[in-house]
C-alpha cells in the first residue's frame, strides 16, 4: 500500500548559481525556483493526511465470552493503528493465532500495525485473534484451556438502512445503501448491485417489491435484500404482510373459509385479526371495514366502528345482516365474518292455547293442574341455529312446586 511522503529538505544553492555568469538570467531563475516550489508544497499537501493521530489499542480477552467481543475502531483519520490482545488476569494466552483480511503493515499473533493513507479511502482490515488460555498455575498444560476470540473492524462497512421493512401486501420498499464506520454516521454510496430473493419478487435500484403473479396465500413471508459493493455486501429483510385470519366469538375465518356469528342488538363485539408472516402489522395496517348485507361498500349506518391497530371493536345498533372484514395492502383478499344482528323475544302458551302478553302468561292455581306450557325463544329477524346445549334455560323462585304443592 501507499506510505507517507514528506517532501525532501531543499538544499542550499550557492551564490554561483545565483549569478548571470551562469548563463541564465536571474528573472529566469526566480520563475524555475517558485515553481519547484510549488510542486514541493502540491506534494505535501498530497501526501500528508489531515489528522495526525494515532490508535493505540490492548484489549483483554476473557474465556468463552459468547458471544465473541466485536469492536469498531472509531470514525476518525488516524495515521497509526497499534492492536494487541492479553488474558484477562488471571488467565494467559498459551495458543494464540490473527487472521487479517485487507490492508496491514505488520502482525503477528496477538498485534497487528495499520497505517491509514488518505489517497486509498477505501482501504482497511478486519482482524480476528483467536487462541487459547490458561491459568499461571497451569501452564504445564494442566488443567481447562478454555478459548478466546476478538473481532477488530478497522474499515468502513457496508449497511442497507432499514435493516427490516414490513409493508402491507403489494406495497414496494426503497433501500439505502450506505457506508461508513458504524450505521448512525455511515453516508449514502452507489453499489454495484442490488439483490433478492424470493421466485415473485422484484428489485431495481434498490427499490423491493412484488410482481403480478404474487398470491398473499402464498408469498407473504420475508425476503432477504443484499446490496453488493467491491468485497463487500450488506443485508436486510423485506416482509408483505397480509392478513391470515381474523376472529371473533370463538369463530375464525380465513380466505378459505368464512364464519357467522349471531349477535343481539346494541351489542359490541370485537374483532382480532392475525398477520401473516410473524406477529405484528405494517404501521396503521390492517384496514377494516364494516358493511350491510344489501351493499358491498363500507357503511356508517346502524354501527359503530372503533379501530386499534389489529383489533377492531363494533357496536350494531339495529338489526339485519352485515359483514365485518380485514385486509393488509391492496392487493391482500378480504378476509370475512357474517354477521346477523337480532333481537329475542320469549313466546309461552299453554294447553287451552292462550298465549303470552308481554312475556308474562297468568295460570290460576286452581286451572293449573295438568296444564301444559310451552316456552319458545323466537330470534328476530332471522333464525338463530344455537349451538348444543344452548339456549339454557332456569326457572325463577319461588319453585314451580312450592306454588302447586
Amino acid at each position: 500500500m501507499n506510505r507517507f511522503l514528506l517532501p525532501r529538505k531543499s538544499r542550499g544553492t550557492s551564490s554561483a548559481a545565483q549569478s548571470p555568469a551562469n548563463g541564465r538570467s536571474p528573472c529566469k531563475t526566480r520563475r524555475h525556483t517558485l515553481f519547484a516550489l510549488s510542486l514541493t508544497a502540491l506534494a505535501f499537501a498530497v501526501n500528508t493526511p489531515a489528522a495526525e493521530e494515532s490508535v493505540k489499542e490492548k484489549y483483554p480477552v476473557g474465556p468463552n465470552e459468547n458471544p465473541p467481543k466485536k469492536i469498531s475502531l472509531p470514525e476518525k483519520q488516524v495515521t497509526l493503528i497499534k492492536l494487541s490482545v492479553e488474558g484477562k488476569g488471571p488467565w494467559e494466552i498459551v495458543e494464540k493465532t490473527a487472521s487479517v483480511k485487507g490492508t496491514y503493515d505488520t502482525e503477528d499473533d496477538t498485534s497487528m500495525k495499520y497505517t491509514f493513507d488518505p489517497m486509498e479511502p477505501g482501504a482497511g482490515f478486519d482482524v480476528t485473534f483467536t487462541g487459547e488460555l490458561t491459568r499461571p498455575w497451569s501452564a504445564d498444560g494442566s488443567g481447562e484451556r478454555p478459548s478466546y476470540e476478538l473481532q477488530v473492524s478497522g474499515r468502513k462497512r457496508l449497511y442497507v438502512v432499514p435493516d427490516k421493512a414490513r409493508v402491507p401486501f403489494g406495497e414496494d420498499k426503497t433501500y439505502d445503501a450506505k457506508e461508513g464506520y458504524n450505521k448512525e454516521t455511515a453516508g449514502s454510496v452507489g453499489v454495484d448491485s442490488w439483490s433478492i430473493t424470493g421466485e415473485n419478487t422484484t428489485i431495481s435500484g434498490g427499490t423491493a417489491g412484488l410482481n403480478s403473479a404474487a398470491d398473499a396465500d402464498d408469498d407473504a413471508k420475508s425476503y432477504t435484500v443484499t446490496a453488493e459493493k467491491d468485497d463487500k455486501e450488506a443485508t436486510a429483510q423485506f416482509i408483505p404482510t397480509a392478513v391470515e385470519s381474523i376472529s371473533a366469538k370463538d369463530k375464525t375465518s380465513t380466505a378459505e373459509e368464512t364464519e357467522t356469528i349471531y349477535v343481539a342488538k346494541d351489542a359490541t363485539v370485537e374483532f382480532e385479526a392475525t398477520p401473516k408472516p410473524g406477529s405484528e402489522f405494517p404501521e396503521d395496517e390492517p384496514e377494516w371495514e364494516v358493511s350491510a348485507s344489501d351493499t358491498e361498500e363500507e357503511t356508517e349506518d346502524n354501527t359503530e366502528k372503533e379501530v386499534d391497530g389489529d383489533s377492531c371493536q363494533v357496536t350494531f345498533e339495529d338489526t339485519g345482516t352485515y359483514t365485518v372484514k380485514a385486509r393488509c395492502g391492496v392487493d391482500d383478499t378480504w378476509k370475512t365474518i357474517n354477521v346477523f344482528v337480532v333481537t329475542f323475544e320469549l313466546k309461552i302458551t299453554d294447553t287451552d292455547g292462550r298465549k303470552d302478553q308481554e312475556g308474562i302468561l297468568e295460570v290460576s292455581a286452581d286451572t293449573a293442574q295438568g296444564e301444559k306450557i310451552t316456552i319458545e325463544l323466537v330470534s328476530n329477524p332471522v333464525e338463530v341455529n344455537f349451538p348444543p346445549g344452548y339456549p339454557k334455560w332456569n326457572t325463577l323462585s319461588p319453585p314451580l312446586d312450592s306454588v302447586f304443592g
